[in-house]
């Protein structure tokens, strides 16, 4: 059976636009007199939910860039917030989408950024989508920033999408300066312990200098002597390869072609990763409930609001039903095979289905996305400064042990002479 799109009114007098599953434009009717709607209204049949001939329906790779792109600098958090939030201001006061991104670009603190807004604007002027042009800046615009960017463009709310950009991008940097302690004393002690190494290694081959030269050097001279030694021997060596290794193995955890098994790493961290989850079913259920507005097919809606969701490993699992669907396919009976979804997130598509308006259903998904994200934040974050604070005492009484039972005895041997 065809899928109808229909503006009608309801009881109350309210317009409402949706799309009904029914045989033929006479059933479609009446099912929606049944139900209470009145002055209904069936666009054209040629531009039903099926998509139009001369426009494919869009896939995840039409989303991403088909390039490698513009290599940048890495946009933050921070970048996005203050870029997105100054962008949805000006579309929403009636400025048009190419004049904004100029404006905006003229005052961009990074080159870069001020080179993609030229982009942008010269896109929008030509009348192509701002998400076309950001495609081709991939380190300046996550996956998940450019498919907001395209639902906000296909369903006609480029503001509201700008906004819930600069809304997840603001609670990220909150959450990434949480982790700023953890970082701290992680990289602490990283750089901290080899370079304590080296100094107990040097103390240790003092106090054999002084014992095998005839006459006692000074101690000053001993300690010179062995530190010159072991960082110019095989400790110093062996501990500048490991500082080496660590910074790349640091440098290919950030790096492009890690990114996705980074957002791997995040579903299985506790916490983080149920908060993943929530992030990614609110950003799933917000895509929806707007793209399911725009007169499109089942499976091009389900694919142009899957390509919201931030988590790319997460995003595997959409992908790989979609790639099973087709334009007639029911988005609730696909997504039932993504077993770590909610138990209602099904049931209340399905309902929209039936009733031809999801965007209803999706913003009550989207509450309680939204909420289990933040319970899952706040605890997050208590969890994160009680962790900061164990590991702290634990490195102070290690370090103090250090510092007063093997560091101060060897320093006095060499310095008495013993």
């Amino acid at each position: 059976m065809p899928y109808f799109r229909y503006e009608a009114t309801d009881s109350t007098g309210r317009r409402v636009d949706g799309t009904i599953h029914a045989s033929s434009a006479q059933s479609a009717r009446d099912t929606l007199s049944q139900r209470g709607f009145q002055s209904v209204l069936f666009q054209d049949p040629a531009s039903r939910v099926a998509p139009p001939a001369h426009r494919p329906a869009p896939t995840p790779a039409q989303v991403a860039p088909s390039a490698p792109g513009e290599r940048t600098d890495w946009g933050t958090e921070d970048d996005l917030m203050f870029l997105f939030s100054q962008l949805g201001a000006h579309i929403r006061s009636g400025i048009n989408p190419a004049e904004a991104c100029h404006n905006l670009s003229l005052r961009a603190p990074r080159k870069d950024y001020a080179r993609a807004l030229e982009e942008m604007s010269r896109f929008a002027a030509e009348g192509r989508g701002l998400s076309t042009a950001m495609a081709r800046w991939p380190y300046l615009f996550p996956p998940h920033v450019i498919g907001t960017v395209r639902v906000g463009e296909l369903a006609g709310v480029l503001p509201e999408a700008c906004d819930r950009i600069a809304e997840q991008s603001q609670k990220a940097s909150g959450l990434r300066r949480m982790f700023w302690w953890i970082s701290l004393l992680a990289w602490g002690t990283v750089v901290a312990s080899p370079i304590g190494y080296v100094i107990v290694v040097a103390l240790a081959r003092s106090v054999e200098i002084q014992g095998t030269q005839g006459s006692s050097p000074r101690p000053a001279d001993a300690i010179a002597d062995a530190l010159r030694e072991t960082i110019f021997g095989v400790p110093g060596l062996a501990v500048a390869l490991a500082l080496l290794g660590l910074l790349g193995v640091r440098q290919y955890w950030r790096s492009m072609r890690f990114r996705a098994n980074r957002h791997r790493a995040v579903t299985w961290a506790p916490l983080v990763g149920a908060r993943t989850r929530s992030e990614a079913i609110e950003s799933f259920s917000w895509a929806l409930a707007h793209v399911s507005r725009a007169a499109l097919a089942p499976r091009t809606a389900f694919v142009e609001a899957m390509n919201a969701i931030p988590n790319l490993w997460l995003l595997k699992d959409f992908e790989a039903v979609a790639s099973r669907m087709t334009d007639k396919s029911p988005i609730s009976e696909n997504l039932k095979e993504i077993r770590w979804l909610p138990p209602e997130l099904v049931p209340l598509i399905a309902t929209g289905e039936m009733t031809g308006d999801i965007g209803s259903q999706m913003r009550f998904a989207v509450e309680s996305a939204r909420s289990e994200s933040e319970f899952h934040t706040t605890a997050l974050k208590s969890r994160i400064g009680c962790w900061v604070l164990l590991i702290y005492l634990m490195g102070t009484l290690i370090a103090s042990y250090f510092l007063y039972g093997v560091f101060y005895p060897v320093l006095m041997r060499v310095l008495l002479g013993e």
